[in-house]
Protein backbone atom coordinates (compact mmCIF):
# COMPACT_ATOMS: atom_id res chain seq x y z
CA UNK A 1 0.00 0.00 0.00
CA UNK A 2 1.15 3.79 -0.70
CA UNK A 3 0.20 6.48 1.67
CA UNK A 4 0.44 8.71 -0.88
CA UNK A 5 3.41 12.09 -1.45
CA UNK A 6 4.88 12.30 2.62
CA UNK A 7 7.68 13.57 3.46
CA UNK A 8 10.72 11.64 4.58
CA UNK A 9 11.61 14.23 7.05
CA UNK A 10 8.94 13.05 9.65
CA UNK A 11 9.02 14.42 13.39
CA UNK A 12 8.74 10.87 15.41
CA UNK A 13 8.34 12.56 18.62
CA UNK A 14 6.62 16.35 18.94
CA UNK A 15 4.93 18.63 21.43
CA UNK A 16 4.34 21.63 18.86
CA UNK A 17 0.76 22.82 18.80
CA UNK A 18 -0.50 19.37 20.68
CA UNK A 19 -1.25 18.45 24.61
CA UNK A 20 0.50 14.99 24.30
CA UNK A 21 3.55 13.89 21.78
CA UNK A 22 2.95 13.43 18.74
CA UNK A 23 4.38 11.82 15.69
CA UNK A 24 4.01 14.07 12.60
CA UNK A 25 3.93 13.33 9.08
CA UNK A 26 3.88 15.78 6.44
CA UNK A 27 2.03 15.71 3.31
CA UNK A 28 4.23 17.49 0.26
CA UNK A 29 1.99 19.58 -1.96
CA UNK A 30 -0.35 22.52 -1.16
CA UNK A 31 -3.33 24.36 -3.38
CA UNK A 32 -2.55 27.58 -1.40
CA UNK A 33 0.69 30.34 -1.63
CA UNK A 34 1.40 32.34 1.39
CA UNK A 35 4.25 33.90 1.23
CA UNK A 36 5.06 33.53 4.49
CA UNK A 37 4.32 30.37 4.75
CA UNK A 38 7.64 28.28 6.65
CA UNK A 39 7.06 24.67 4.67
CA UNK A 40 7.81 25.83 1.57
CA UNK A 41 9.84 23.28 1.27
CA UNK A 42 6.85 20.96 1.23
CA UNK A 43 4.90 23.49 -1.37
CA UNK A 44 5.45 21.50 -4.16
CA UNK A 45 4.64 17.59 -4.26
CA UNK A 46 7.92 15.56 -4.51
CA UNK A 47 8.64 11.89 -5.33
CA UNK A 48 8.86 10.67 -1.82
CA UNK A 49 6.72 8.18 -1.23
CA UNK A 50 4.94 6.34 2.29
CA UNK A 51 5.00 3.15 2.02
CA UNK A 52 3.37 0.49 4.38
CA UNK A 53 6.50 -0.84 5.39
CA UNK A 54 7.77 3.09 6.06
CA UNK A 55 4.63 3.25 7.93
CA UNK A 56 4.94 0.30 10.11
CA UNK A 57 8.42 1.62 11.07
CA UNK A 58 7.26 4.97 12.03
CA UNK A 59 4.84 3.86 14.37
CA UNK A 60 6.56 1.08 15.87
CA UNK A 61 9.50 3.98 16.81
CA UNK A 62 6.27 5.57 18.24
CA UNK A 63 4.92 3.08 20.38
CA UNK A 64 8.27 2.89 21.42
CA UNK A 65 8.26 6.13 22.76
CA UNK A 66 4.18 6.17 24.05
CA UNK A 67 2.96 7.94 21.52
CA UNK A 68 -0.08 7.63 20.47
CA UNK A 69 -1.47 10.33 18.23
CA UNK A 70 -0.35 11.02 14.72
CA UNK A 71 -0.85 14.41 13.27
CA UNK A 72 -1.45 14.80 9.38
CA UNK A 73 0.11 17.94 8.18
CA UNK A 74 1.74 19.41 5.02
CA UNK A 75 1.31 20.77 2.75
CA UNK A 76 -2.31 20.22 2.21
CA UNK A 77 -3.60 16.27 3.27
CA UNK A 78 -6.66 17.04 1.76
CA UNK A 79 -5.11 17.58 -1.79
CA UNK A 80 -4.59 14.07 -1.69
CA UNK A 81 -7.48 12.56 -0.66
CA UNK A 82 -7.49 8.95 -1.83
CA UNK A 83 -3.52 8.25 -0.38
CA UNK A 84 -5.19 10.34 3.00
CA UNK A 85 -8.08 8.17 3.12
CA UNK A 86 -5.98 5.26 3.19
CA UNK A 87 -3.42 6.60 5.88
CA UNK A 88 -6.43 8.15 8.06
CA UNK A 89 -7.69 4.42 8.29
CA UNK A 90 -4.58 2.43 8.44
CA UNK A 91 -3.61 4.92 11.58
CA UNK A 92 -7.32 4.37 13.33
CA UNK A 93 -6.96 0.54 12.23
CA UNK A 94 -3.37 0.42 14.09
CA UNK A 95 -4.99 2.00 17.19
CA UNK A 96 -3.45 5.77 16.63
CA UNK A 97 -5.73 8.68 17.45
CA UNK A 98 -5.11 11.13 13.75
CA UNK A 99 -5.28 14.97 14.33
CA UNK A 100 -5.27 16.58 10.82
CA UNK A 101 -3.77 20.00 9.50
CA UNK A 102 -5.90 21.70 7.10
CA UNK A 103 -6.38 25.10 5.10
CA UNK A 104 -10.45 23.95 4.51
CA UNK A 105 -10.10 24.54 1.14
CA UNK A 106 -11.67 20.82 0.58
CA UNK A 107 -14.54 20.37 2.67
CA UNK A 108 -15.79 17.61 0.92
CA UNK A 109 -12.55 15.83 2.04
CA UNK A 110 -12.79 17.01 5.45
CA UNK A 111 -16.57 15.91 5.67
CA UNK A 112 -15.83 12.31 4.61
CA UNK A 113 -12.73 12.02 6.99
CA UNK A 114 -15.56 13.16 10.22
CA UNK A 115 -18.59 11.05 8.74
CA UNK A 116 -16.40 7.97 8.51
CA UNK A 117 -14.67 9.09 11.96
CA UNK A 118 -11.01 8.65 10.56
CA UNK A 119 -10.13 11.99 12.63
CA UNK A 120 -10.15 12.97 15.96
CA UNK A 121 -8.68 16.12 16.15
CA UNK A 122 -8.63 19.05 13.12
CA UNK A 123 -6.96 22.18 13.31
CA UNK A 124 -7.98 24.56 10.52
CA UNK A 125 -5.70 27.05 9.70
CA UNK A 126 -7.81 30.73 8.80
CA UNK A 127 -5.14 32.84 6.90
CA UNK A 128 -7.20 36.33 6.93
CA UNK A 129 -10.47 37.57 6.85
CA UNK A 130 -12.49 36.01 3.74
CA UNK A 131 -11.84 38.90 1.91
CA UNK A 132 -8.10 38.78 2.54
CA UNK A 133 -7.99 35.13 1.16
CA UNK A 134 -7.04 35.46 -2.68
CA UNK A 135 -4.42 37.79 -1.66
CA UNK A 136 -2.82 35.88 0.87
CA UNK A 137 -3.50 32.45 -0.11
CA UNK A 138 -3.99 32.83 -4.18
CA UNK A 139 -7.35 30.65 -3.74
CA UNK A 140 -10.97 32.30 -4.71
CA UNK A 141 -13.57 29.88 -3.69
CA UNK A 142 -14.27 31.75 -0.12
CA UNK A 143 -17.21 29.74 0.04
CA UNK A 144 -15.38 26.54 0.61
CA UNK A 145 -13.45 27.85 3.65
CA UNK A 146 -16.77 29.12 4.82
CA UNK A 147 -18.38 25.91 4.73
CA UNK A 148 -15.29 24.09 6.04
CA UNK A 149 -15.97 26.67 8.94
CA UNK A 150 -19.37 25.73 9.72
CA UNK A 151 -18.36 22.33 9.11
CA UNK A 152 -15.84 22.07 11.86
CA UNK A 153 -18.33 24.19 14.49
CA UNK A 154 -21.09 21.43 14.03
CA UNK A 155 -19.35 18.77 14.47
CA UNK A 156 -17.58 20.69 17.60
CA UNK A 157 -20.83 20.69 19.04
CA UNK A 158 -21.39 17.11 18.47
CA UNK A 159 -18.07 16.57 20.77
CA UNK A 160 -15.58 16.60 18.47
CA UNK A 161 -12.11 18.37 18.95
CA UNK A 162 -11.49 21.53 16.89
CA UNK A 163 -9.27 24.41 17.10
CA UNK A 164 -9.05 27.26 14.56
CA UNK A 165 -5.46 29.02 14.17
CA UNK A 166 -4.02 32.31 12.44
CA UNK A 167 -0.63 32.96 12.40
CA UNK A 168 -0.81 36.82 12.36
CA UNK A 169 1.90 38.62 10.61
CA UNK A 170 2.77 42.33 10.14
CA UNK A 171 1.54 44.09 7.85
CA UNK A 172 -1.04 41.36 7.05
CA UNK A 173 -3.04 40.75 9.98
CA UNK A 174 -3.72 43.52 12.30
CA UNK A 175 -6.26 44.27 15.11
CA UNK A 176 -8.90 45.07 12.62
CA UNK A 177 -8.61 41.76 10.92
CA UNK A 178 -8.16 39.84 14.31
CA UNK A 179 -11.46 41.14 15.38
CA UNK A 180 -13.71 40.31 12.14
CA UNK A 181 -12.03 36.93 12.29
CA UNK A 182 -13.68 36.58 15.66
CA UNK A 183 -16.50 37.90 14.49
CA UNK A 184 -16.16 35.10 11.76
CA UNK A 185 -15.65 32.19 14.20
CA UNK A 186 -17.58 33.61 16.83
CA UNK A 187 -19.31 30.71 19.46
CA UNK A 188 -15.86 28.42 18.30
CA UNK A 189 -14.30 26.43 21.11
CA UNK A 190 -10.75 27.38 20.53
CA UNK A 191 -8.82 29.68 19.05
CA UNK A 192 -4.95 30.16 18.48
CA UNK A 193 -2.81 33.50 17.53
CA UNK A 194 0.62 31.82 16.21
CA UNK A 195 4.05 33.76 15.90
CA UNK A 196 5.14 34.52 12.67
CA UNK A 197 8.56 33.25 12.75
CA UNK A 198 11.04 33.81 9.67
CA UNK A 199 13.73 32.52 11.57
CA UNK A 200 12.46 28.80 11.23
CA UNK A 201 14.82 25.89 9.60
CA UNK A 202 11.89 25.97 6.20
CA UNK A 203 12.60 29.83 5.55
CA UNK A 204 9.10 31.25 3.84
CA UNK A 205 8.01 30.56 0.81
CA UNK A 206 8.40 34.67 -0.62
CA UNK A 207 11.81 35.16 0.53
CA UNK A 208 10.36 38.90 1.20
CA UNK A 209 8.88 37.75 4.32
CA UNK A 210 12.47 36.55 5.76
CA UNK A 211 12.98 40.39 5.95
CA UNK A 212 9.88 40.93 8.18
CA UNK A 213 9.61 40.83 11.94
CA UNK A 214 7.98 39.04 13.99
CA UNK A 215 4.84 40.35 16.56
CA UNK A 216 6.12 40.55 19.79
CA UNK A 217 4.19 37.68 22.04
CA UNK A 218 2.88 41.09 23.94
CA UNK A 219 0.98 41.96 20.75
CA UNK A 220 -0.35 38.81 20.25
CA UNK A 221 -1.84 38.78 23.60
CA UNK A 222 -2.87 41.90 23.27
CA UNK A 223 -5.17 40.44 20.22
CA UNK A 224 -6.51 37.68 21.94
CA UNK A 225 -8.10 39.80 24.51
CA UNK A 226 -10.00 41.70 21.59
CA UNK A 227 -11.43 38.52 20.50
CA UNK A 228 -11.63 36.49 23.90
CA UNK A 229 -15.34 37.14 24.17
CA UNK A 230 -15.74 35.09 20.89
CA UNK A 231 -14.45 31.64 21.78
CA UNK A 232 -14.58 29.50 24.96
CA UNK A 233 -10.82 29.31 24.86
CA UNK A 234 -8.00 31.67 23.04
CA UNK A 235 -4.14 31.15 23.05
CA UNK A 236 -1.33 32.54 22.03
CA UNK A 237 1.82 30.38 21.13
CA UNK A 238 4.82 32.42 20.95
CA UNK A 239 8.54 32.11 21.97
CA UNK A 240 8.13 35.43 24.37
Amino acid sequence: MNFGNISSSVDLVSFSNAEEPTTVLFYQGCNFGCGYCHNSNLWHAEDDTLTEKGLNAVLSTARSRWVKLVNVSGGEPTEQFGNLWDLTGYLKQQGFKVKLDTNGSHPEVLETLLEYALVDYAAMDIKGTLAQYPEITGFSDVEKIRNSIELVQFMGNQGFGYEFRTTAVPGIHGESEIREIGEMLRGSRRYAIQQFRPDLDGGCLNPQFCKKESYPGETLREFAEVVKDDFETVIVRARD
